[in-house]
């Protein structure tokens, strides 16, 4: 995803970038949290 940002930003497609992020943001936020609490 990060390649076609930043490579093909006229190509993008907002629906499938916010199909995206819906679908991995949950996975994404855990993943964080997990992070923030083997540091603290």
């Amino acid at each position: 995803m990060r390649n076609l940002i930043a490579h093909d930003y006229a190509g993008i497609d907002t629906a499938v970038v916010w199909e995206t992020v819906r679908q991995r943001l949950p996975e994404l936020r855990a993943a964080i949290e997990a992070m923030l609490q083997r540091l603290s």
